[in-house]
């Protein structure tokens, strides 16, 4: 789908898995399958518009145009997220107060 997938790697990071660039080539991969008609190809490329204009609020973007890549672009954000010391701030004072 063209929906913003607005994933929490981390409680305070949102990432956003977009299916694909510019709405041309969305566009023109939607009429190559041709599994929605005029007027649903209009409406979900109108979504699709409408959540590029949000991209801002997200920390990460992987764009789906390669899943291979996408993939590794999601496990790296996963991997940097989990990483972070704020996500391990439990870890961290423990670490802090050896003695």
């Amino acid at each position: 789908t063209f929906a913003a997938a607005g994933i929490s790697a981390a409680p305070s990071s949102n990432f956003s898995i977009r299916a694909s660039s510019p709405s041309g080539v969305v566009s023109r991969r939607l009429s190559q399958r041709g599994t929605e008609d005029e007027k649903v190809r209009a409406l979900r490329l109108k979504i699709a518009r409408t959540e590029y204009k949000s991209l801002r609020k997200y920390d990460y973007l992987a764009i789906n145009d390669d899943l291979d890549e996408c993939v590794k672009t999601v496990s790296a954000i996963i991997t940097s997220e989990r990483a972070k010391r704020k996500n391990n701030l439990e870890l961290a004072e423990k670490l802090i107060n050896i003695e």
